[in-house]
């Protein structure tokens, strides 16, 4: 095993380090469009760009067709202005089981470690690493990462279950798992996102139970907060809640609403100011279309507000204050009525909405409506009963008086 400081590994199949290897290419793709993959196979390039760009003699750059490159464990770098990791796999046995030590780290300091003796002048062909206090994307490092251990603890279940299998069985069942390698993967990626909705399910269930448990509206909606926010990785989550004038046409929005705030709030994210209780009075919502979107369920993923407000100074002065750079919005709507809006805030660098994570804010929205009814409901119903417990009191206090 290498000196790099790794956060997750262990000893696992070629096919686990594969199947890693295929995952981490297909995330890279859909999670950001800059970020730039290299491999084992990259570096033959990678030497001839630096022999172009570099003041270095021919004779100082290593030669990768020799020993270096036979000797070098296989690898895949994911690097980006704002992520960087590194997945690296030693063969250990050389065999028909073949044997692989996995190691995955997302140190700026222990990747440039790695590649300090393969690439002499690293800026010239990785340009991010080796940069003073980089600092990794907190959702990105955290989704690599759970996806990346989901992979693992599958190929550990199968390591356990082939654990009581005679010595012959056990080589026919790898043997046949090495042949179905393309299919064996797409089982694991399918096993990854069924752990993901149960996940999701497990959370929503949670906050169902306890909406069925308690009339305290508070805390249901602040624990819900708190949960979604740790389990998106947003680095805040709040509930907006409008205030009405009860009096007023319901179906008018700027009629009835009156003011609205920030009600709960949970933080993930180190040196990030508090929110709560701010109230918008800027009128930068002043949209009587977008509010009906709203009511009619509408979602709003905002990858980069820089770019979706750069035409509205209002807003974006409005998300610079609040430290906002992506932001995804889903409605609560009690009765017809648009409640508020539950919003993911990203600050510490954009990122792009995943179209399960707007589906699961959204059914989370859905049952904190009915915990908003329902509270609504029973507080309705005990100011009645306690209203006509005092007129009969009344009416008995008279009777008594005559």
């Amino acid at each position: 095993m290498s000196n790099l400081t790794s956060t997750i590994g262990g000893c696992y199949t070629l096919h686990t380090f594969e199947t890693l290897h295929g995952l981490w290419q297909q995330m890279a793709q859909t999670i950001e469009s800059s970020v730039c993959c290299v491999s084992n196979a990259d570096l033959p390039d990678s030497y001839a760009v630096l022999s172009d760009r570099s003041s270095l003699a021919s004779n100082e750059i290593p030669d990768l067709r020799g020993d270096l490159l036979e000797n070098l464990p296989r690898f895949l770098l994911l690097c980006s202005e704002r992520f960087q990791a590194l997945l690296i796999g030693t063969i250990v046995c050389e065999s028909e089981l073949e044997q692989i030590e996995i190691e995955i780290t997302f140190s700026a300091t222990a990747i440039e470690r790695f590649f300090r003796p393969l690439i002499p002048n690293i800026p010239a062909i990785l340009p991010f690493i080796g940069e003073p206090n980089f600092v990794n994307d907190r959702y990105l490092e955290n989704h690599f990462a759970q996806m990346s251990a989901s992979v693992l603890a599958i190929a550990d279940s199968q390591k356990s279950a082939r654990v009581a299998l005679s010595p012959d069985l056990y080589l026919v069942t790898s043997l046949a798992t090495d042949r179905q390698a393309s299919a064996s993967m797409a089982f694991d990626r399918r096993e990854i996102e069924l752990q993901q909705q149960i996940a999701q399910a497990n959370l929503l269930d949670r906050v169902i139970t306890q909406i069925h448990q308690t009339f305290d509206l508070a805390a249901t909606l602040q624990s819900a907060v708190e949960q979604v926010q740790t389990f998106l990785h947003a680095d805040r989550l709040i509930i907006y809640q409008f205030e009405f004038d009860k009096k007023a046409n319901s179906k008018d929005f700027d009629a009835a609403c009156s003011a609205g705030r920030v009600a709960y709030e949970s933080i993930g994210a180190a040196n990030l100011q508090s929110v709560l209780n701010v109230s918008e009075r800027e009128n930068c919502f002043d949209d009587r279309q977008l509010w009906q979107k709203y009511r009619d369920g509408m979602t709003k993923a905002i990858d980069n507000v820089d770019r979706e407000y750069a035409a509205d100074r209002c807003m974006l002065d409005l998300m610079e204050r609040s430290q906002i750079k992506s932001k995804l919005v889903v409605p609560i709507v009690v009765n017809t009525q648009l409640w508020g809006l539950l919003i993911a805030h990203q600050c510490h660098s954009s990122r792009h909405w995943q179209v399960r994570e707007t589906q699961f804010l959204q059914k989370v929205a859905e049952h904190l409506a009915l915990a908003i009814d329902r509270a609504e409901l029973y507080a309705a119903s005990l100011w009645h009963s306690q209203n006509l417990e005092r007129r009969v009191n009344e009416r008995t206090s008279t009777e008594r008086h005559k």
